[in-house]
């Protein structure tokens, strides 16, 4: 909430701002690569999966983008990864263009470091692989990304994905309240 007033020849405003506490603390990835480029993460709360789907092809036809990997992140949400590494730009645009969640957009740029982080265990529910939406490579990825969520959700990775991967292994985890 936004309130203003003039008062002494001045325009005042003031901006308020409101949250739930945080109660559960959770163990997260982030897409952040480790040559400064963004993994594709897409938080989708409340739509229906096949809604969903559908606006992962429109990106992937619009950005090429290869494979979405979807994840269930509590009923009526999901986790979008493609493992595509783009330019902060590149991502924004994207992110912008797709039904996200705007709170997942707005807390890394205000209050984050430009640092998208999706959780991998607790509030309230499992995070569960639920599907991919096949698409084709035109960009390098990131084999760091891969590997921790084929290991963390059982996820069988394209092998054309692994050819064109880059050598980095690392991914940065996170720790946050929730």
């Amino acid at each position: 909430m936004i309130t203003r007033f003039n008062l002494l020849g001045k325009r005042w405003s003031f901006q308020f701002d409101c949250r739930k506490l945080k109660k559960e603390t959770v163990n997260g990835y982030t897409n952040r690569t480790i040559d400064g480029l963004y993994c594709c993460f897409i938080d989708y709360d409340q739509l229906e999966l096949k809604w969903v789907m559908h606006e992962l092809e429109r990106l992937q036809k619009d950005y090429k983008l290869s494979t979405f990997y979807i994840l269930e992140s509590s009923p009526g949400s999901y986790h979008a990864i493609s493992f595509d590494k783009l330019t902060l730009g590149e991502y924004l645009h994207v992110l912008r263009n797709s039904s996200v969640d705007p709170a997942y957009m707005d807390v890394a740029l205000k209050h984050g470091k430009k640092i998208w982080t999706l959780r991998a265990t607790g509030k309230s529910s499992e995070v569960k692989y639920k599907c991919k939406i096949p698409g084709n490579n035109f960009r390098e990825q990131s084999r760091a990304h891969m590997l921790l969520l084929s290991k963390i959700f059982n996820i069988e990775i394209y092998k054309q994905d692994i050819e064109n991967a880059d050598e980095h292994q690392d991914v940065i985890l996170a720790k946050y309240e929730v």
